[in-house]
Parts: structure tokens; sequence; C-alpha cells
């Protein structure tokens, strides 16, 4: 094979003018049931749609470096993502062609050159004839038969022609796709949008905190476009987000978002707010309608994000449009329980009536999402750089990512579902499992790490002593109190976990981890502590989780090192840390509206004394070392 593409492209110097674009539609076809294959037949298959594949786009490689631009266009198809039954080995050479497209583009995208791939489900032409008449022989259809079933398979309800797919070919060969590298479209199944399902659907972009100007202006700077970066340790990848059409001006009053929200258009109101967004209580997890924000929106709602929400609501109710669906997207347990309770208890202590309606029409589904994202900074910029992309606000992610929802959406939704959505009435077994395993597991590796000086999540997984932590209390302190989940392993879900925060490339900070305890305790830790107390079980390693961030709010690491205030409540916490120096139940009496009736636990308070007293004693590394005890 390699000698036939050396003759091929040996010319390509000399063209005039030189070759910008390579499409390699190599697509040999052969089908046997797996027991028939033969080893000439793998070996042709191989050699044509993957081998020419290969060395072909190396001879145009070869010479568009120079250059320092070009196009590759490979053609695979959905069987390399999917296999099919009595065509195996040509699903494993278009599988292989998606794999090499996707290493060729992140090695090329240094010298110019993209590479991509489409990958079509199945397309009409003269080979049909060829495969009816096997499946005739195979399973005993009539000629044309299996030709139209599959065609009427498709969501169109054909298959699709060459020139269907002409138009993505186009589009990746101009300067409109030059930001697009290593990716494998699929025209039929994998994208909605490319699969004209969806296209009624858009985000529109909001904030409600003078920091959202500097985003909308970055983004609006862009056509509101979006960089996501997946950084799998394989090899990063980078694709342009387009679904966000337009950035509301960011005003003090919230006028331009509210009048957007009591547009009938608007169907769902999506919000990512932080779970200290949403004026809970900590010592009763009720809406704590004495927050200052909500006692300042309380007259005439608008200025808070669940305000604005009443406003628009309250406009809709007028003009008999009907409610839009209210999605929260943070890590709250119940988290569309725990918005309703923000926008309908905001709502009430102005007009009681509209509260109450928005409580009886209003649709608050709940959600789990899980995609560990590190907060953007000049590394996130710069692997945005290394892409060719200027991009001052990318999203940086590691390539696992789950998103449950409860289906409760009465103005429609868009087809979620048919790109991985899990759309279940079983959302709090999901996202108390997320909650107490993934972000319990994130809030007992983050203050070990903190105190040590360690400054990425991966680094503090790699030592033994935080590693061993994590599965101890794991072990022992939460997943025994996780409720079964349906169709989950929750020991395989904590393996992947390990995997997860062992990633390198995500380089999540312990600093992030560390952030907004206050928050975050009585949300992913303090839970377990009263579920492993009334189950009369281990309560040590919490504890010590417990301790370690009392430790770590003195505002100093082991050696001395100042820790820079990481904690929207930091005044508040330093003191009493400060103060449990001496007299570790100061922190507890202290924070009763974090640890609630945990506090008051006399086991509870002697394993945190314990604990607390031991790492002023001996430092971190040595108060690990004697919870985990003798290793072999």
């Amino acid at each position: 094979m390699r000698p036939r593409v050396r003759r091929s492209a040996s010319p390509i110097s000399t063209w005039r003018p030189p070759v910008d674009i390579l499409i390699n539609n190599a697509a040999l076809f052969s089908a046997a049931p797996l027991t028939e294959i033969s080893r000439a037949d793998y070996d042709r298959l191989f050699a044509v749609n993957v081998a020419g594949t290969l060395f072909c786009t190396q001879a145009a490689a070869r010479h568009m470096i120079p250059r320092g631009r070009g196009t590759v266009i490979n053609m695979a198809s959905q069987a390399g993502r999917r296999g099919e039954s009595l065509v195996a080995v040509y699903c494993a050479t278009k599988a292989a062609v998606i794999s090499l497209t996707q290493s060729a583009g992140l090695n090329l995208i240094a010298h110019g050159i993209t590479v991509n791939a489409i990958a079509p489900g199945v397309v009409d032409g003269e080979h049909w004839d060829g495969v009816d008449a096997f499946f005739a022989r195979y399973e005993g259809k009539p000629p044309g038969q299996k030709k139209q079933e599959v065609g009427a398979a498709v969501p169109f309800g054909r298959m699709a022609t060459a020139a269907d797919l002409t138009g993505m070919a186009i589009f990746l060969a101009t300067d409109e796709a030059k930001y697009i590298v290593a990716q494998c479209f699929g025209v039929y199944l994998d994208d909605l949008f490319n699969l004209g399902i969806g296209h009624d659907w858009a985000i529109l972009g909001a904030g409600v905190r003078a920091p959202d100007v500097a985003m909308r202006d970055a983004l609006r700077a862009q056509d509101c476009l979006s960089t996501v970066i997946e950084l799998d340790p394989a090899g990063k990848t980078a694709r342009r987000i387009g679904a966000m059409v337009e950035f509301l001006p960011v005003e003090a009053d919230n006028a331009a978002l509210i009048a957007a929200m009591a547009d009938p258009a608007i169907r769902i109101v999506s919000l990512t707010i932080t779970e200290g967004g949403y004026f809970i209580n900590p010592a009763t997890g009720a809406f704590d309608a004495a927050a200052p924000e909500i006692v300042a929106d309380a007259r005439d709602p608008r200025r808070t994000a669940f305000g604005a929400i009443i406003a628009a609501l309250r406009a809709r109710r007028a003009a008999g449009t009907p409610p839009f669906t209210v999605m929260s997207c943070d890590n709250l347990p119940g988290n569309g329980a725990v918005t309703a309770a923000a926008v309908t208890g905001l709502a009430r202590l102005s007009d009681p009536a509209l509260g109450d309606w928005i409580a009886a029409n209003v649709a608050f589904p709940n959600g789990m999402v899980d995609r560990i994202t590190p907060a953007t900074g000049p590394r996130e910029r710069a692997l945005a750089a290394e892409f060719g992309l200027d991009d001052p606000v990318p999203v940086t992610c590691e390539p696992f990512r789950q998103w449950v929802v409860e289906d409760n959406f009465p103005t429609g939704r868009p087809a979620l579902e048919k790109v991985g959505v899990t759309f279940t009435p079983h959302v709090h077994a999901f996202e108390m499992m997320k909650i107490r395993i993934l972000n319990g597991g994130h809030a007992t590796i983050a203050y070990p790490g903190g105190l040590m000086g360690i400054e990425f999540v991966h680094q503090a997984m790699a030592h033994p002593l935080i590693a061993g932590f994590l599965d101890k209390v794991e072990a022992e302190g939460i997943i025994p109190y996780v409720p079964p989940v349906p169709d989950t392993d929750t020991a395989a879900y904590f393996r992947l976990i390990v995997q997860r925060f062992s990633n390198p490339e995500v380089a999540d900070t312990e600093r992030r981890l560390c952030l907004d305890g206050s928050n975050r305790q009585p949300k992913f830790i303090v839970p377990s502590i009263r579920d492993a107390l009334a189950a009369g079980g281990n309560i040590d390693g919490l504890a010590l989780v417990s301790a370690l961030w009392c430790r770590y709010c003195f505002g100093t690491e082991d050696d001395g090192t100042a820790i820079p205030p990481n904690d929207p409540n930091w005044d508040r916490l330093v003191p009493l840390a400060q103060a449990a120096r001496a007299d570790p139940q100061a922190w507890l009496d202290g924070l009763v509206t974090i640890y609630g009736d945990v506090a008051s636990d006399a086991r509870f308070a002697t394993a945190f004394a314990g604990w607390l007293r031991r790492l002023w004693a001996e430092g971190t590394a040595a108060t690990l070392s004697h919870y985990l005890g003798p290793r072999g």
C-alpha cells in the first residue's frame, strides 16, 4: 500500500496551486459472519481503509507543513462507533479511522493543519446492490428489503446521499472551521443540531452580579462562541460551542433579563450560581428569609437571581403566558426543591398569592450534573492558545460527564436523551451518591493537601497518606450510608472517582477544593456524619475531615505559610479556629448553623477534639499516618 500512496502523492509538490485539502474516502466493504471472516478480507480492508488513510494523510502533510496550513477530511462511519452484526471488519476499520483522525489532528494542528472526520450513517450508492444481496443470502430477505428497512430507521426516513455530506465537507475546509480539530462529526446520530433536531432551542446567557459584565464582554467579543477543552490523559481535544446566541446586559435592576424571561419563547431558565447562592440556613436546611440579600430584595423582588425569576413569572401570569421551567444545575441535594423554596419563599415575602401560584404552577425538576471543571485561569487560556484559540474564557473539563434529571418540563425540552442525558424519577439516588462520594471525597482530600502545601489534586492523590485517607473514609464513613442507586455499583463508582481525581491533565487545584467550606461541609460531609452517628457507625475518619477543615481555617499551613482567605465567611472562621486550638469545642459551638445537632453529639465532639489536638501536636502527615494505622 505505501508504494502506491507514494506514487500517487509524489506529484503533489508540483501542483499549482498547491494542494490545501485532502479528502480520504477509502471504504472497501466486506460482510460475513464472524466465523467466516478470512484473513485475506481482513488484510484487504485494513490495507485500504486504514493504511490508505494514514499514508495519504502522511504524504499530504509533508507538503502542507512547510506552508503552515491545510485541511484533511477523513470519511469514517457510524459503524465505527457502534459496531454492526455481520460486518465486523468494516466496523473495526472505521473505528480505527476515527481514532487515527483524533491522533493526527492533535499532532498536525501545531503546523496549522486541521484533521477531522465525517461519520455518516448509511449512505445510498451503487454498493447497496451488493449489500442487499448479501443480507438476502444470510437473512433470507428479498432484494431491496434490507435497504428499505435501513432507510426507514434513519430519523429523516431515508439514507443519506453524497450531496447530504457535501455541506459538512465544504464547511470543514473553510476558515469558519479553522478552530475545529480532531473531531468526528456524526451527521445523523451524534449531534442534535447536525441532525436538524433541536434548532428551535438555544442558550441566552445572563448574569446578575457585577463580575458577570466581564464574562459578557468576553463572550460577545467572540460572537458568544465558547471553547471547551477536554482534558483526556490520552490526548486533549478542543471544540467550539455555538449554542449561545446572545448574552444579556448585566444590570442592577435586571430589567433586560426580566424582559427576556417574560418572553413566551423562553421555556427553560437554568441556574448555575454555586452551592452558596441559594440562601439556605445551614442548620435547618430551609430557605433563609433573613439573609441580607433576600431582605433587600423582599419588597420588590428583581435584584437577585430569584427576584428576577419572580418578576418574570409575575409578568407571564399577567399576560396569560404559561410559566417556564426553572432548572438548577448546582451541586445541591434536591436542587429543584431547594430552588423552589428560594423562589416561592422570596415571592411570599411581598406577594403570598404569587408565591402560592408559583408553587402550584411552576416546574422545578431535580437534577444532578457531574463533570470536574477547573476554574479558568492563565493555564486554561494557554491551553486554548495551543489550539490556536485566543479565548479569554475557555472551559476545561475532564472526559467524564453525567447529567441525570427529572423529566418535568411542561412547556417542552430539547431531546437531550439523544446525547446521553438520563431522564429518571430516581434523581435523588444519583445525586446523593454523587454528593456524598464525589463531593464528599473532594472535601476529604482538600484540607490535608492544603495544609501540606500540595498544589494540585492529582498530586494529592499520588501521596500515599492522602490516597489512603480517602479510601478509608469512603469505605468506613461514606459509602455504607449511600442508598442503592438503580443499575449502579457504588464501589465501582468510587473506583471511577479515584481515577478521575488522579487525572493530571485536569490540574484541578487543592485551593479550589478548599474554597467555601462553610457552604460545602454542611452539604457534603455533615450529612454523612449524621447518618453514621444514627447507625452507630465509625465516625473517626469524618471527624478527622472536620478537624482538618478547622485547622485549615486557622490560616497557616503546617510549615507556617499563610493561607490567603478562602471562604466567604473567612473573617468569622479564623477567630473560631484560633480559639479551637486551645478549646476544640469552641469551633463546634460557634458553628451550630453548620453542624446542627452534630455539634452537641458527645461522640463526635470527642473524636473531633482528639484529632484537632493531634494535628496541632504532630502535623497533618503524622496524624493521617496514625489514622491509617499499620499497613502491610
